[in-house]
């Protein structure tokens, strides 16, 4: 008696894949997205206890920030969205980096604590976001 293995052809699987990914990088933007802007608005507070000087300036950066995440959060649910999640996910990287970087020149470049906030954006992302073998 011979058993024979189940033939799955290599298109589906890759089909599969790709679903499966543009499904987790949607969750990975709508996770970015949620919990972004809290955190992002939140630290705000940090600033005006710690760099009263530029309070106003980093409350429009990340007032900013806030907008563009939000966006980012309704344009994922859009049919043009649902295709582009890495996309969207290399934008409110982009974003919150820039904002961590513009806060850290503002409140004393090396000696700024934001520096750890710049550390922490790869890292988060690296572990949120799923990553296609190359």
């Amino acid at each position: 008696m011979r058993i024979t293995q189940p033939t799955v052809k290599p298109e589906k699987i890759r089909a599969g894949y790709k679903e499966e990914t543009n499904a987790r990088s949607e969750r990975a933007v709508r996770t970015i997205c949620l919990f972004g802007v809290p955190l992002v608005l939140g630290f705000a507070l940090f600033d005006y206890v710690r760099h009263p000087e530029v309070f106003r300036v980093s409350l429009i950066l990340r007032t900013g920030a806030a907008a563009i995440l939000i966006v980012i959060l309704k344009v994922r649910e859009t049919r043009f969205g649902r295709g582009r999640a890495p996309l969207l996910t290399f934008i409110c990287v982009t974003v919150v980096g820039a904002l961590m970087y513009a806060l850290q020149v503002l409140t004393g470049a090396e000696a700024s604590q934001y520096f750890v906030g710049l550390i922490m954006i790869p890292l988060t992302i690296a572990l949120i976001m799923p990553w296609r073998p190359v």
